[in-house]
């Protein structure tokens, strides 16, 4: 059918969910170096976690507008804290991991959905020739006009 999934939503959630397990993992795995555990404690794994999520789509253009110049500011002090705990080369390959496992599961959702359109069209008996004759017959119409 040429139409979303019934449960798109439902799986955009889904989706969603994961790659907040998979930034709180990131978060997880970085801090436990002894010298970051107190300072991840303290702060709380979900917390930072919160923060490089924004931070993620505050340098990857995942927010635009009003939005952008609002959560801007709150980017620029959560990479402050975040650099501050774990050092500023290891938010940045915090921040690209985030944004590396968003995209590999957004894309895994679109491919999907991409293939319940093209088995649509593939469904469909269309010429070889048939974009050719479609310009020639609007060629025509101009033409009689």
């Amino acid at each position: 059918m040429a139409a979303p999934s019934r449960d798109l939503t439902t799986q955009v959630e889904t989706l969603v969910r994961e790659w907040q397990d998979d930034v709180l993992d990131l978060v997880r795995n970085e801090g436990r170096d002894r010298r970051t555990t107190a300072k991840v404690a303290a702060y709380g794994v979900n917390g930072l976690g919160v923060v490089l999520m924004l931070v993620t789509f505050a340098h990857t253009a995942g927010l635009t507008g009003a939005e952008a110049g609002i959560a801007g500011g709150t980017a620029v002090l959560g990479q402050k804290l975040l650099e501050a705990i774990f050092g500023d080369q290891a938010v940045r390959s915090l921040a690209a991991k985030a944004r590396g496992a968003l995209l590999e599961r957004v894309e895994e959702l679109y491919a999907v959905e991409a293939g319940r359109y093209h088995t649509a069209i593939d469904g469909v008996s269309v010429a070889r020739d048939q974009g050719r004759k479609l310009s020639a017959a609007a060629m025509g119409v101009r033409a009689a006009r």
